[in-house]
């Protein structure tokens, strides 16, 4: 059943049920009369029965409450069985607000619903008298309150949404933000394209988020610099953990006659820059540069990777020493398996795992033993650890939250490395119990 139930079945269904309705509403429509006294009424006698007997008291009121009702305690039920299964903790919390969200919905649907349809079956049944004014006016009057009833559950949606989801608020915000600045830009500046920096202060921590993996799964970083990139203090953190954190390659292009300083000039020590004078019309030769910069920095990056994954067992270039032999790990990660670790090679571990200072801060482990120790706990309990934290990153922050994506990264590499460790760890007691073999290193 799952298996039928695909997104292309789904839109065929919804577009047939939209089909259907649309030409029940102009069949029925044909036999709605005008009277200057009733109003918009049915005098047709086989359309008074159909609408008695079939349309209000089952397609309008009950079958899609009903139907509604089912979705909606089979995604409540979905949602509880994801939580018992072992499943990222990021979608178990959007399951669980999309879940929310969908339960409220129904809940109005049914409450500006179902009056309704009660009261249109009883007009239908018991005709309203003209002869006791009191009655009639109390009719007309119900009736009037009862249509603009239902016609809120056209209207309501947006606002049970804004009500019910944290994430649909976050949005909310940010899109307003958005289209406000466009439309500020528009009104008050008739120039266009202009190169600025997006101010992600203001926004939504999903922009950030979007920034942050959008850094970390590319090869290659383009950065247009000027001087209101240089003051802006979002573009100064991504700057930052682009070069710092992540190590990626930047090809920096320098806007019309800027000049790195400050914390800028530093970080651009020795990287190849272009310089576009002319943001209007762009010298050729100025692109053509630029875009075999970019070939170059992407097939030198590519070519590193491949390296770093070239397995352990294959042979590698040593340096000749004149007292010792150098060997070097072909991982590109270190592994926390040395007796003697210190801060350093923690931090290194963190750096070369990509994982934030914030993270990092916040754990503040010293050596490999703390690591591991507080690995076997995260093991026991991944989400009560996160729950933790997420408060302590609150208080550390001024009330920001953890990016979950950030903590599940730590998380997972933490688990691998505790496995790994336990790996080279049996290894090593099954070599040592083998002879000796010769350390001396034969270079042909």
């Amino acid at each position: 059943m799952r298996q039928t139930c695909t997104i292309k079945l789904t839109r065929c269904f919804t577009l047939g049920a939209g089909l259907i309705w649309f030409l029940h509403s102009i069949i029925y429509g044909l036999f709605l009369n005008i009277n200057p006294s009733l109003g918009c009424i049915i005098t047709n006698p086989t359309m008074t029965l159909y609408s008695s007997c079939f349309f209000y008291p089952v397609l309008y009121g009950p079958l899609p409450i009903l139907i509604a009702s089912l979705s909606s305690l089979f995604a409540f039920n979905n949602v509880r069985r994801i939580v018992r299964r072992q499943v990222p903790i990021v979608r178990r919390r959007l399951d669980q607000q999309m879940t929310a969200m969908v339960l409220m919905r129904v809940v109005f649907f049914v409450i500006f619903t179902l009056p309704y349809a009660i009261y249109r079956i009883y007009s239908i049944n018991i005709p309203n008298p003209q002869s006791n004014v009191l009655q009639y006016a109390i009719r007309q009057l119900l009736q009037a309150f009862f249509t603009s009833w239902t016609g809120v559950n056209f209207a309501v949606t947006f606002y049970i949404f804004a009500a019910s989801s944290a994430r649909f608020r976050r949005q909310v915000k940010y899109l307003i933000r958005k289209y406000w600045r466009q439309w500020k830009n528009c009104s008050f500046y008739a120039a266009q394209n202009q190169v600025g920096p997006i101010n992600t202060v203001s926004g939504a921590g999903d922009l950030w988020e979007s920034i942050a993996n959008g850094m970390e799964q590319s090869n290659v970083i383009l950065c247009l610099l000027s001087e209101q990139y240089f003051q802006s203090k979002s573009c100064r953190q991504e700057f930052i953990y682009a070069v710092d954190s992540l190590k990626r390659t930047i090809v920096p292009v320098l806007i019309e006659n800027f000049d790195p300083k400050g914390w800028l000039g530093i970080r651009m020590t020795g990287m190849k820059y272009i310089r576009f004078r002319d943001i209007d019309q762009l010298e050729k030769n100025k692109k053509t540069e630029l875009l075999n910069t970019i070939r170059l920095s992407v097939s030198s990056s590519k070519m590193t990777i491949r390296q770093n994954a070239v397995p352990s067992s294959q042979h590698h270039s040593v340096p000749l020493v004149v007292n010792d032999v150098a060997t070097s790990n072909s991982s590109s990660q270190p592994l926390l398996d040395d007796d003697t670790s210190n801060g350093n090679d923690v931090n290194s571990w963190f750096l070369s795992h990509r994982i934030s200072p914030e993270i990092r801060k916040l754990f503040n482990f010293e050596t490999r033993e703390e690591m591991f120790d507080y690995a076997q706990l995260l093991i026991e309990d991944r989400e009560k650890q996160m729950n933790i934290y997420a408060k302590i990153y609150s208080q550390r922050n001024h009330g920001n939250e953890m990016p979950p994506h950030e903590f599940l990264r730590f998380a997972n590499a933490l688990e691998k490395q505790l496995n790994d460790n336990t790996l080279s760890t049996t290894s090593s007691v099954l070599d040592s119990s083998k002879s000796t073999r010769s350390t001396t290193c034969t270079i042909s």
